[in-house]
Protein backbone atom coordinates (compact mmCIF):
# COMPACT_ATOMS: atom_id res chain seq x y z
CA UNK A 1 0.00 0.00 0.00
CA UNK A 2 0.95 3.64 -0.01
CA UNK A 3 0.29 6.25 2.42
CA UNK A 4 2.18 9.59 3.61
CA UNK A 5 3.49 10.60 7.14
CA UNK A 6 4.38 14.27 8.15
CA UNK A 7 7.92 14.30 9.10
CA UNK A 8 8.35 17.26 12.37
CA UNK A 9 12.20 16.92 11.79
CA UNK A 10 12.32 16.87 8.33
CA UNK A 11 9.45 19.53 7.95
CA UNK A 12 8.36 17.86 5.17
CA UNK A 13 5.68 15.21 4.01
CA UNK A 14 6.79 11.53 3.06
CA UNK A 15 4.92 9.40 0.70
CA UNK A 16 5.88 5.87 1.77
CA UNK A 17 5.27 2.04 -0.13
CA UNK A 18 4.64 -0.52 2.80
CA UNK A 19 2.75 -2.86 4.24
CA UNK A 20 2.29 -2.17 7.88
CA UNK A 21 0.88 1.80 8.09
CA UNK A 22 3.33 3.31 10.24
CA UNK A 23 3.81 6.98 11.50
CA UNK A 24 7.17 7.19 10.70
CA UNK A 25 10.15 8.69 8.68
CA UNK A 26 11.99 6.30 5.79
CA UNK A 27 15.29 5.92 6.70
CA UNK A 28 14.85 7.47 9.93
CA UNK A 29 12.53 5.29 12.09
CA UNK A 30 14.29 5.81 15.78
CA UNK A 31 15.44 8.90 15.24
CA UNK A 32 12.74 11.33 13.77
CA UNK A 33 9.46 12.80 15.14
CA UNK A 34 6.57 12.03 12.86
CA UNK A 35 3.02 14.14 13.28
CA UNK A 36 1.33 12.24 15.68
CA UNK A 37 -2.15 11.15 13.11
CA UNK A 38 -0.29 12.25 10.33
CA UNK A 39 -1.01 8.65 8.15
CA UNK A 40 -2.61 9.49 5.10
CA UNK A 41 -3.85 6.35 3.12
CA UNK A 42 -2.98 6.81 -0.53
CA UNK A 43 -3.01 3.50 -1.78
CA UNK A 44 -4.29 -0.01 -0.07
CA UNK A 45 -2.47 -3.34 -0.54
CA UNK A 46 -5.41 -4.56 -2.84
CA UNK A 47 -3.84 -1.90 -5.30
CA UNK A 48 0.12 -2.76 -5.30
CA UNK A 49 1.17 -2.63 -8.37
CA UNK A 50 -0.76 -0.24 -9.98
CA UNK A 51 0.51 3.11 -10.70
CA UNK A 52 4.66 2.40 -11.31
CA UNK A 53 3.86 1.35 -7.35
CA UNK A 54 5.74 -2.05 -6.29
CA UNK A 55 4.15 -5.57 -6.14
CA UNK A 56 2.36 -6.89 -3.09
CA UNK A 57 5.00 -10.00 -2.90
CA UNK A 58 7.91 -7.46 -2.76
CA UNK A 59 6.36 -5.48 -0.42
CA UNK A 60 5.61 -8.68 1.89
CA UNK A 61 9.05 -9.87 1.58
CA UNK A 62 10.90 -6.53 2.34
CA UNK A 63 8.36 -6.82 5.74
CA UNK A 64 9.28 -10.34 6.65
CA UNK A 65 13.21 -8.82 6.35
CA UNK A 66 12.28 -5.81 8.27
CA UNK A 67 10.23 -7.74 10.75
CA UNK A 68 13.27 -10.03 11.28
CA UNK A 69 15.76 -7.41 11.91
CA UNK A 70 13.47 -4.51 14.03
CA UNK A 71 11.03 -6.66 15.11
CA UNK A 72 11.87 -6.12 18.74
CA UNK A 73 11.48 -2.16 17.89
CA UNK A 74 7.69 -2.65 16.52
CA UNK A 75 4.63 -2.04 18.77
CA UNK A 76 2.27 -4.68 18.96
CA UNK A 77 -0.26 -2.64 16.44
CA UNK A 78 2.33 -2.97 13.95
CA UNK A 79 3.01 -6.62 15.00
CA UNK A 80 -0.15 -7.36 14.27
CA UNK A 81 -0.32 -5.81 11.14
CA UNK A 82 2.53 -7.66 9.50
CA UNK A 83 0.85 -10.89 11.15
CA UNK A 84 -2.01 -9.82 8.57
CA UNK A 85 0.27 -10.37 6.06
CA UNK A 86 2.04 -13.93 7.49
CA UNK A 87 5.11 -11.84 7.64
CA UNK A 88 5.72 -13.12 11.32
CA UNK A 89 6.35 -16.90 12.61
CA UNK A 90 3.04 -18.80 13.15
CA UNK A 91 3.31 -18.65 16.80
CA UNK A 92 3.02 -14.93 17.10
CA UNK A 93 0.08 -15.00 14.59
CA UNK A 94 -1.85 -16.88 17.09
CA UNK A 95 -1.59 -14.19 19.42
CA UNK A 96 -3.43 -12.12 17.64
CA UNK A 97 -6.19 -14.11 15.25
CA UNK A 98 -8.22 -17.43 15.68
CA UNK A 99 -8.04 -20.08 13.19
CA UNK A 100 -10.71 -19.09 11.56
CA UNK A 101 -9.59 -15.58 11.36
CA UNK A 102 -6.32 -16.52 9.81
CA UNK A 103 -8.07 -18.64 7.31
CA UNK A 104 -10.10 -15.52 6.48
CA UNK A 105 -6.51 -13.63 6.29
CA UNK A 106 -5.23 -16.10 3.99
CA UNK A 107 -7.67 -15.89 1.51
CA UNK A 108 -6.98 -12.01 1.51
CA UNK A 109 -3.24 -13.13 0.69
CA UNK A 110 -3.85 -15.70 -1.92
CA UNK A 111 -6.03 -12.88 -3.91
CA UNK A 112 -3.18 -10.66 -3.84
CA UNK A 113 -0.69 -13.32 -4.58
CA UNK A 114 -2.53 -14.10 -7.56
CA UNK A 115 -3.00 -10.84 -8.71
CA UNK A 116 0.69 -10.20 -7.97
CA UNK A 117 1.67 -13.21 -10.48
CA UNK A 118 -0.84 -12.05 -12.80
CA UNK A 119 0.57 -8.71 -13.37
CA UNK A 120 4.67 -10.35 -13.76
CA UNK A 121 3.50 -13.01 -16.37
CA UNK A 122 2.05 -10.16 -18.14
CA UNK A 123 5.29 -8.02 -17.88
CA UNK A 124 7.31 -11.04 -19.01
CA UNK A 125 5.00 -11.47 -22.19
CA UNK A 126 5.52 -7.62 -22.34
CA UNK A 127 9.42 -8.20 -22.41
CA UNK A 128 9.71 -11.24 -24.78
CA UNK A 129 7.21 -9.00 -27.13
CA UNK A 130 9.59 -5.65 -26.98
CA UNK A 131 12.87 -8.12 -27.72
CA UNK A 132 11.55 -11.13 -30.48
CA UNK A 133 8.74 -11.54 -32.90
CA UNK A 134 5.63 -11.80 -32.34
CA UNK A 135 5.46 -15.32 -33.61
CA UNK A 136 8.57 -15.92 -31.18
CA UNK A 137 6.80 -15.24 -28.44
CA UNK A 138 3.55 -17.22 -29.57
CA UNK A 139 6.44 -20.30 -29.59
CA UNK A 140 7.39 -19.88 -26.38
CA UNK A 141 3.72 -19.42 -24.77
CA UNK A 142 3.24 -22.51 -27.13
CA UNK A 143 6.11 -24.29 -25.03
CA UNK A 144 5.22 -22.93 -21.80
CA UNK A 145 1.77 -24.58 -21.97
CA UNK A 146 0.12 -24.73 -18.53
CA UNK A 147 3.10 -23.74 -16.52
CA UNK A 148 1.61 -19.65 -16.42
CA UNK A 149 -1.35 -20.62 -15.12
CA UNK A 150 0.02 -22.73 -12.31
CA UNK A 151 2.26 -20.14 -11.65
CA UNK A 152 -0.48 -17.79 -11.67
CA UNK A 153 -3.14 -19.80 -10.10
CA UNK A 154 -0.97 -21.76 -7.20
CA UNK A 155 2.15 -20.01 -7.42
CA UNK A 156 4.13 -23.29 -9.02
CA UNK A 157 7.61 -21.46 -9.53
CA UNK A 158 9.86 -24.25 -10.03
CA UNK A 159 12.34 -26.86 -8.80
CA UNK A 160 14.87 -24.09 -7.74
CA UNK A 161 12.30 -22.60 -5.21
CA UNK A 162 11.29 -26.84 -3.82
CA UNK A 163 8.39 -27.05 -6.22
CA UNK A 164 7.82 -29.16 -9.05
CA UNK A 165 8.98 -28.81 -12.45
CA UNK A 166 7.57 -24.84 -13.33
CA UNK A 167 7.60 -21.78 -15.19
CA UNK A 168 11.41 -20.68 -13.82
CA UNK A 169 12.81 -24.00 -14.80
CA UNK A 170 11.67 -23.17 -18.61
CA UNK A 171 13.32 -19.55 -18.72
CA UNK A 172 16.10 -20.69 -17.05
CA UNK A 173 16.69 -23.94 -18.76
CA UNK A 174 17.19 -25.67 -15.72
CA UNK A 175 19.54 -29.07 -15.22
CA UNK A 176 17.47 -32.25 -14.40
CA UNK A 177 14.63 -30.68 -15.92
CA UNK A 178 12.84 -31.73 -19.06
CA UNK A 179 13.68 -28.02 -20.00
CA UNK A 180 17.84 -28.45 -19.93
CA UNK A 181 18.04 -29.03 -23.65
CA UNK A 182 14.50 -27.90 -24.72
CA UNK A 183 14.45 -24.61 -22.97
CA UNK A 184 14.17 -21.04 -23.34
CA UNK A 185 18.02 -20.67 -23.77
CA UNK A 186 18.12 -23.40 -26.77
CA UNK A 187 16.02 -21.26 -28.86
CA UNK A 188 17.63 -19.98 -31.99
CA UNK A 189 16.47 -16.20 -31.58
CA UNK A 190 18.39 -13.44 -32.09
CA UNK A 191 16.64 -10.63 -29.75
CA UNK A 192 16.33 -6.74 -30.56
CA UNK A 193 18.48 -4.10 -28.69
CA UNK A 194 21.72 -5.73 -28.97
CA UNK A 195 21.03 -8.64 -26.02
CA UNK A 196 21.81 -12.09 -26.19
CA UNK A 197 19.04 -15.11 -24.81
CA UNK A 198 20.72 -15.71 -21.88
CA UNK A 199 20.19 -11.51 -20.62
CA UNK A 200 16.74 -11.63 -22.37
CA UNK A 201 16.36 -14.61 -20.45
CA UNK A 202 17.83 -12.48 -16.79
CA UNK A 203 15.27 -9.99 -17.64
CA UNK A 204 12.68 -12.28 -17.58
CA UNK A 205 13.77 -13.67 -14.08
CA UNK A 206 14.12 -10.25 -13.16
CA UNK A 207 10.29 -9.86 -13.47
CA UNK A 208 9.36 -13.46 -11.88
CA UNK A 209 11.58 -13.39 -8.60
CA UNK A 210 9.95 -10.83 -6.52
CA UNK A 211 13.01 -7.86 -7.56
CA UNK A 212 10.05 -5.72 -8.61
Amino acid sequence: MKYKTYCLTCSKWNEIEWLVVSPICPGHELDHTVLPNSVVLIQNADDCGKGGTQLYRTLRRKLIVHVAQYGQYMSQDHIKQAAEHFAVPQEIRDLFFTTDEQIALGEIFNKRAIQDRQIRNNRVVSELMNHLTYLQTVDIVNDLGDLSDKYINFGVEGVSEGDPVGIFDYFESTAGTQFETAGFLQKQFTPSYGITMLQLSQRVMNILRITI
